[in-house]
């Protein structure tokens, strides 16, 4: 039943981008079929839908970062941590502040991930300091304590 459903949601959002993806609507549908295909495991056409969101939301900063940060989690989940990484680099360089202290808590694992503790360690530092009460800040000052 589950999988009926997905495929029956997959043409609904399929639909309303082909037929309004010119339209805010049709460019945000792009990003929550993105993150249903995440969501569900289909990380290349998660990828493809935030990447093509990305390029349709470069008018409006807020949504591009978004769509970034979605191609950020989507690379680390397919095991590509280098590609992760500069995309959350991207973010933490021209987010909003609650994308930025995501990013840099992201970083910080996949830092720790690829061996490298001391970018790791960085990473969380300045999420410590410099965004000190996202809910990614005490998670961050456990990781530094060890």
């Amino acid at each position: 039943a589950d999988d009926a459903a997905f495929a029956d949601i997959k043409q609904q959002f399929q639909t309303l981008i082909d037929e309004y993806g010119y339209t805010e609507a049709g460019k945000m549908a792009l990003l929550n079929y993105a993150g249903i295909c995440y969501q569900t495991g289909d990380h290349d056409r998660s990828l493809e839908l935030y990447q093509s969101a990305h390029e349709a939301f470069k008018s409006n900063p807020h949504f591009s970062q978004l769509a970034l940060n979605g191609m950020a989690y989507t690379q680390a989940a397919k095991g590509n941590d280098q590609e992760a990484i500069s995309l959350f680099q991207q973010v933490v360089e021209d987010g909003s502040p609650a994308l930025k202290a995501q990013a840099l808590f992201q970083l910080g694992m996949l830092y720790s991930q690829t061996g490298n503790p001391e970018k790791s360690r960085q990473a969380y530092e300045r999420l410590v300091s410099d965004f000190s009460d996202s809910i990614f800040a005490e998670p961050a000052r456990s990781r530094i304590s060890g």
